[in-house]
């Protein structure tokens, strides 16, 4: 069984310059969504942020693409410009959110009043 998590954007996230860069661009919207969909990948993994989809086998665009349902060239040219403005970090050919420990935290599980 999963551990409950909670994501968390920092107030003022919509605000800052890097996501009022990404939301003006074409299709901006889109990868807004695509970096929260990363976030949650990445929490449901448990790998400090790293997105593996199994031992050894990291995430790609085609994967990402696969899973979210967008084209493959949308969201490469999304994870390109996640990675320019440092939100995701592409080492090795795997993918991992940056900031992930500012971002996701597992919460604690509630007792149960009798």
């Amino acid at each position: 069984m999963r551990k409950p998590c909670a994501i968390k954007l920092p107030i003022g996230f919509f605000d800052s310059d890097k996501v009022r860069i990404l939301y003006g661009q074409k299709n901006g919207a889109n990868v807004i969504l695509l970096y929260i969909m990363l976030v949650d990948f990445a929490a449901k993994s448990n790998r400090n942020g790293a997105l593996y989809v199994a031992d050894g086998i990291p995430y790609d665009a085609e994967v990402i693409a696969n899973l979210t349902r967008m084209d493959a060239p949308a969201v490469k040219s999304a994870l390109d410009a996640l990675q320019r403005f440092g939100l995701i970090r592409v080492d090795d050919n795997a993918i991992s959110v940056a900031d992930y420990a500012q971002l996701v935290e597992f919460e604690q599980p509630r007792r149960r009043r009798r």
